[in-house]
């Protein structure tokens, strides 16, 4: 069992015998202990779960998977070596267990309510002014704002300094999943704000410069896994950066045989017909006529 619980959380590898606490929590096997010597310290994962449970948000996964672990070889050990002690019994006085195992899995959301809480608003209301810039620009309007960025280089100011400000609130891993979770928000958000705009070239030429800016920045703070949060965000753009609809239903061909990611998703049919009708120099009845 010491090797177990050590396996499962290095920091428990030091194990020692039950205490007042384990006896109360799990009569069953403090009863049996005067003649099997099966020595567990349950006790010693309570402050922890108290912890955890109490002051912060923090990593509920290797708790909850520990936790498992540790259930699963008691079951398994006790109905194996300890006849006598009845499936019933360690059934019930497992239930201390679980009960610390659903709360675990539960608190894990508590990262995904604080984005909720703390960050998607934000990203929300910084990304509303986007869809304000008029896309139908000319060569000078383009290399205007590549000295006088409208909107992207500020907005992505504002969520750095977010997620500067609680970084230091929460463990590395948790960290990682808000990072995550705001490569994807910033995702939909300008995705949103694109299609309630209209493009001619050097519009959608501007939009794509924005979303290497986006695509650097995540990549900077979220490393490569931030990519594939804004991949489909990849396939819009790209859409909206070709000359041709022939050529856009060559991008889009691409796109299917490059996808290899389990979770992006290639655009459908009506949806690169959703997006090219944003061009407002492509022929609609074109656009209505490609399959």
């Amino acid at each position: 069992m010491k090797k177990e619980l050590a396996t499962c959380y290095p920091l428990l590898g030091q194990v020692y015998t039950f205490d007042p606490i384990f006896i109360e929590k799990f009569p069953v096997f403090a009863q049996y202990d005067h003649v099997t010597r099966f020595h567990v310290n349950l006790s010693q994962l309570l402050p922890i779960i108290g912890e955890f449970g109490c002051d912060s948000v923090d990593n509920r996964d290797v708790i909850s998977q520990f936790i498992k672990r540790l259930e699963q070889k008691i079951q398994q050990t006790m109905s194996e070596r300890y006849e006598f002690i009845g499936i019933h019994e360690i059934t019930e006085d497992l239930k201390t267990t679980w009960q610390l195992s659903d709360n675990a899995r539960r608190l894990k959301h508590g990262v995904e309510e604080l984005f909720k809480s703390a960050f998607k608003t934000k990203i929300r209301q910084g990304a509303d002014p986007y869809q304000n810039i008029d896309r139908q620009m000319t060569m000078q309007d383009v290399e205007y704002f590549e000295a006088h960025d409208p909107f992207m280089e500020n907005y992505l100011a504002q969520i750095d300094r977010l997620l500067v400000e609680n970084e230091p609130h929460l463990f590395p891993d948790n960290y990682q999943t808000i990072l995550l979770f705001t490569a994807a928000e910033i995702a939909r958000q300008i995705e949103g704000s694109i299609a309630k705009c209209q493009f001619n070239r050097y519009g959608a030429l501007q939009l794509d410069r924005e979303y290497r800016q986006i695509c650097a920045y995540l990549t900077n703070v979220a490393g490569w896994s931030a990519r594939e949060k804004v991949a489909r965000l990849g396939q819009i753009v790209a859409l909206l950066n070709v000359e041709t609809i022939e050529e856009a239903m060559e991008v889009w061909h691409n796109s299917k045989t490059m996808t290899t990611s389990s979770t992006t998703r290639t655009l459908s049919l009506p949806e690169v017909r959703k997006v090219l009708s944003l061009r407002a120099d492509f022929p609609t009845v074109a656009i209505k006529s490609i399959e």
